[in-house]
C-alpha cells in the first residue's frame, strides 16, 4: 500500500527474505519507485509494531533506502573476495569455490564453512572459518561493494576506491556512480580521462 506523506510516498507492504514473507516500511523519496516481481536491497532496521488489524506485535522492516539489485559476476566476487584478503582464499581459490558454488559463493563461505571447505582441495576449514569471520563483518555494504568493483573493472582503478565511494555516497554508491561518473572526480586520482 502506498500513503502520502509530506516527505515522501510511505510504502507499507510485505516482501520475500530467505524464502519467507516479511512486512516492510519506508519512504520512497529519492530512492525511487518500487516495481512488483523485482529483486530490491533494502537499508534500515528492524523495528516492532503493534498490528492493528490482529492487535499482535509483530517485526517489520523500516527502510531507509533500496536499490534495485543485481546478481554479481564470476569476476567481481572473485576480485571482493580478493580484496578482502581473506585467509587461504586467494583469487584461484575464490574462482574454484564460485564455480562450485556461483552467486551463492560468499553466502556459502559465511553460513557454512564446513561445506566450503569440503569443495576445494586443501583448502583447511580453519581457514574458511576465518573467512566467514571477515565477511560477517563486511556483510551490510558487500553487494555494493561488488556491484563497484565490477563497474570499475578493466578501467584503472584501485580496488580500495570501491571502499572509498561507499563512504563518501553511501549504500546507493554505485547506483550515483552509473548515473553521474564525474562525482569521482572527487577522488584525487580520478581525472577526466578516467570518467
Amino acid at each position: 500500500r502506498r500513503f502520502e506523506n509530506p516527505s515522501g510516498d510511505v510504502i507499507i507492504g510485505s516482501a520475500i527474505s530467505d524464502g519467507k514473507p516479511i512486512a516492510i516500511k519506508g519512504t520512497l523519496n529519492e530512492s525511487g519507485e518500487l516495481t512488483a516481481q523485482q529483486t530490491y536491497r533494502f537499508y534500515g532496521v528492524w523495528s516492532a509494531y503493534e498490528n492493528r488489524y490482529t492487535g499482535k506485535k509483530e517485526n517489520q522492516f523500516a527502510f531507509k533506502t533500496f536499490v534495485k539489485a543485481t546478481p554479481a559476476s564470476k569476476a567481481g566476487i572473485v576480485s571482493y573476495l580478493k580484496s578482502l584478503k581473506l585467509p587461504g582464499i586467494g583469487a584461484a581459490t575464490a574462482g574454484k569455490l564460485f564455480d562450485k558454488f556461483g552467486p551463492d559463493t560468499i553466502r556459502v563461505i559465511r553460513e557454512t564453512p564446513d561445506v566450503a571447505a569440503a569443495s576445494v582441495p586443501r583448502l583447511s576449514e580453519e581457514k574458511v572459518v576465518e573467512a566467514a569471520a571477515i565477511l560477517e563483518k563486511e556483510w551490510r555494504t558487500e553487494a555494493t561493494k561488488i556491484e563497484l568493483i565490477e563497474l570499475f573493472a578493466g578501467r584503472g582503478f584501485r580496488l580500495s576506491l570501491a571502499d572509498d565511494c561507499i563512504k563518501a555516497f553511501g549504500n546507493r554508491a554505485a547506483e550515483i556512480v552509473k548515473r553521474s561518473p564525474y562525482r569521482l572526480m572527487r577522488f584525487s586520482e580520478i581525472g577526466r580521462a578516467h570518467v
